[in-house]
């Protein structure tokens, strides 16, 4: 078991449960940052692939009093944040199924998507996922994001916003066009750089030009390193006047 901490915050990481990443405190940051515009007393806020419950945890933490709500394929991840929950002392509402499959007839009104974004062979190649945390997000990275773009409209307040996250180790421009296609306003939040290891760059150099070329990750090579971003999005179904 390891442990991830963020700030004075430590969750517990089941084994065969995802391990926070880089995405999941590009979230954190956002939401502690704008604390006072989104705590509000109608506020139900649905933490979506939560793995350890880092994300719900920390909100909890940091003064989001409000409905939180947390869900993972994994049944181990479920019994992940009920522990950490506990251990940190907050109540989180925490089921288990694909997607939005654990919340039928339910809205919320903010939604953070921390669904797995990245191309399946890169995945795989990685050591983020290992041999039993499912990673079926399809050649290009989207499969699992278009699904969750898809249906949030069956699960999303009339004023609710939906968080999501675009990773450039996918079909970044062809998601954001699908994004754009379903929502009505679809705006950047944050935006991060970070360089592959060198040694993972070394190794599968064949499949990450492989991959470029045929669009499925857009990435640029520096100093012999390949770069990548995380950007984080906010989308809603008002429209602008």
């Amino acid at each position: 078991m390891k442990e991830f901490s963020y700030e004075d915050v430590t969750v517990k990481v089941f084994d065969n449960v995802f391990y926070p990443t880089e995405t999941s405190k590009m979230f954190i940051d956002y939401f502690k940052i704008n604390h006072s515009a989104f705590n509000n007393a109608s506020e139900r806020i649905l933490d979506l692939g939560c793995g350890s419950g880092v994300v719900s945890v920390v909100l909890k933490k940091i003064g989001y009093e409000n409905g939180l709500c947390a869900s993972d394929i994994s049944d181990n991840a479920k019994l992940n944040v009920l522990e950490n929950a506990q251990i940190n002392n907050v109540d989180i509402e925490v089921r288990s199924g694909s997607l939005y499959d654990p919340w039928k007839n339910e809205k919320f009104d903010i939604i953070i998507d921390d669904i797995s974004g990245i191309a399946e062979d890169v995945a795989k190649a990685s050591e983020w996922f290992g041999d039993s945390i499912s990673c079926e997000s399809g050649k290009d990275g989207s499969a699992l994001t278009k699904i969750v773009l898809d249906e949030t409209k069956n699960y999303l307040k009339d004023e609710g916003m939906l968080f999501f996250p675009i990773l450039t180790l996918s079909n970044s421009t062809g998601i954001l066009e699908y994004a754009n296609s379903i929502f009505d306003s679809v705006e950047e939040v944050s935006r991060k750089s970070f360089y592959l290891p060198q040694e993972f760059g070394e190794k599968y150099k064949d499949l990450i030009v492989d991959l470029s070329d045929k669009g499925y990750i857009e990435v640029e090579e520096k100093f012999g390193m390949y770069i990548w971003e995380t950007i984080i999005y906010k989308a809603n179904f008002n429209k602008k006047d």
